[in-house]
């Protein structure tokens, strides 16, 4: 991505409260589907804080979006 297609929350981080609350489901069931390998990709920051890029979780957003369409 180039300087010029940013967007100001295009490096933006959510934690998991904030996507599970994005998406309307709880932060354990966040961390299930984590565990299976589900859900766009985290970043870890130190030893243990999880954090979501907001342009993956877009990215991820519209590929789930576009599999649904797919499947009609």
């Amino acid at each position: 991505m180039n300087e010029q297609s940013k967007t100001p929350d295009s490096d933006r981080l959510l934690s998991k409260d904030e996507l599970a609350e994005r998406w309307g489901i709880t932060r354990r069931t966040l961390e299930k589907w984590q565990k299976a390998g589900k859900g766009p990709r985290r970043t870890v920051l130190g030893t243990n804080r999880v954090m979501y890029s907001l342009a993956e979780v877009i990215r991820y957003e519209q590929q789930a979006t576009e599999k649904k369409d797919g499947a009609r």
